[in-house]
């Protein structure tokens, strides 16, 4: 299960946690251990379905090694989204057999002006 949340201006940060099986095989080193997760991340204003926009998709995609997350979880982050813009997050476990199935998140980023905060227009 993928979680996100707003982190910070224009921030989206994602984690997912290891399951069960997958923090004993790697705590005990066996050979169905996750070596990496595959991440596919999508900023865009459609929802859902970001093959569907005209234009403004930004497609972050990569691994993430195991040894980089933490013994309980991996956080990513997102960089440079925009009020209204949808971050999609897709996540797959790999180990030596192959391509676990995909988890997914999507999250609307929105920006709410208060008397505090500037207002800018470009």
């Amino acid at each position: 299960e993928v979680s996100s949340w707003q982190s910070g201006e224009g921030r989206v940060t994602s984690e997912w946690r290891h399951d069960a099986v997958a923090a004993r095989a790697n705590a005990e080193g066996l050979p169905h251990r996750v070596t990496r997760y595959e991440v596919l991340r999508t900023v865009s204003r459609c929802p859902l379905d970001p093959r569907g926009c005209a234009s403004g998709v930004r497609v972050l995609d990569g691994n993430v090694s195991y040894a980089s997350c933490s013994n309980v979880s991996c956080t990513v982050h997102t960089e440079g989204v925009h009020s209204g813009e949808y971050v999609s997050l897709t996540v797959s476990a790999v180990n030596s057999a192959g391509q676990g199935p995909p988890t997914s998140e999507v999250l609307r980023f929105i920006v709410i002006p208060s008397a505090d905060m500037p207002l800018s227009y470009g």
